[in-house]
């Protein structure tokens, strides 16, 4: 992604909801492949 201009890029709300959001969903997938294992013990 380029930016138009060279100033500091402060991010809004939605970047950050959807940088959290993604972290979050990657760890949902490692838990959900993680699972079945768990559920079988």
């Amino acid at each position: 992604m380029i930016m138009p201009y060279c100033t500091e890029f402060l991010p809004s709300f939605i970047d950050i909801g959807i940088f959290i959001g993604s972290f979050f969903f990657v760890l949902y997938l490692i838990y959900a492949r993680t699972f079945p294992v768990i559920a079988q013990s």
